[in-house]
Formats: C-alpha cells, structure tokens, sequence
C-alpha cells in the first residue's frame, strides 16, 4: 500500500480532487503476503490522513470477497484477512467520518464468498459487478453534494 501513500500525496498536493474514493487492499490479502492487521491499519489510516488534507469528501470501500474455486480466488487470496482489514476499514470510517461503500456486505453470498459468477477470475469484477459497484459508489459520491458524472449507463 505504500505506493498508494506516495501517489496520494502526489494527487492531493497537485491535483486538487473534487472527492476521494479509496478502493484498495485486496493484495494485502493474498495468501503469501505477510500483512499483519496491524501494518494494513496503519497504512490505511496513514492514506486516510493524506486524503483528508484535499478537504475533499472521501468514500473508502470495503474489500470485496473473492470467489470460490477459480484461479485467483479462495485458493490465492486469504479470506480470513480479508475479514480482519475490512473490519478496520469500518473502523476507521467511523472514526474519521467517512462515507463508507460496503462492497464485502454487497457481493458477499452466504458461504461467505463473492456471489458466484460475481468475478472473472476469482478477484476482479465481472462487467456486471463493475457496474453494480460503481452504481454504489457514484450514489455515495452524490450523498456528499459532489457533482459527478460516471458516464456509466
């Protein structure tokens, strides 16, 4: 995530955004990746902080669940962590006062995975979900009085 911490302060000292989204830490999830919760939290909220200079409304989204049985799902990705680190993300929304997308609750099915068919390949959205996400984002953009155009249709 450090990466992300870097393009941020970029982003924020040069472009002057109108919101913010944060959409990440589903690589901090892989299975061989040793993120403590502890490191993601710190980081997220060290992004947090950064975003928060812009003065601009920002919506961070949970991570959404990967999908059984394919190439980049359950098998490469730890669902266990991916648990843990959204329910810091919930946290720290609450705390700073973000506008949160709860993108695990939406896709998630009741065996704990995404919705099958929900992805192409175990992590990255169909065309489908891509559409219901941005759907929900671009309503939790407007709920902050911030004109955007997703030219989504």
């Amino acid at each position: 995530m450090g990466v992300f911490v870097n393009l941020t302060k970029h982003i924020v000292s040069n472009a002057k955004p109108s919101f913010v989204v944060i959409a990440l830490g589903s690589n901090d999830a892989w299975r061989d990746r040793n993120t403590s919760v502890d490191s993601f939290r710190s980081q997220y909220e060290s992004l947090v902080r950064i975003a928060l200079r812009s003065g601009a409304p920002i919506v961070v989204t949970t991570i959404p669940p990967v999908e059984a049985n394919k190439p980049l799902g359950d098998k490469s990705f730890s669902t266990e962590k991916i648990v843990q680190f959204n329910l810091e993300i919930i946290k720290i929304a609450k705390e700073k006062r973000l506008t949160l997308v709860d993108s695990a609750r939406e896709f998630t099915g009741i065996d704990g995975f995404a919705v099958k068919g929900a992805t192409i390949d175990g992590i990255h959205f169909s065309a489908q979900t891509y559409r219901s996400w941005v759907h929900e984002l671009v309503t939790a953009v407007e709920s902050k009085s911030v004109a955007c155009n997703s030219g989504i249709r």
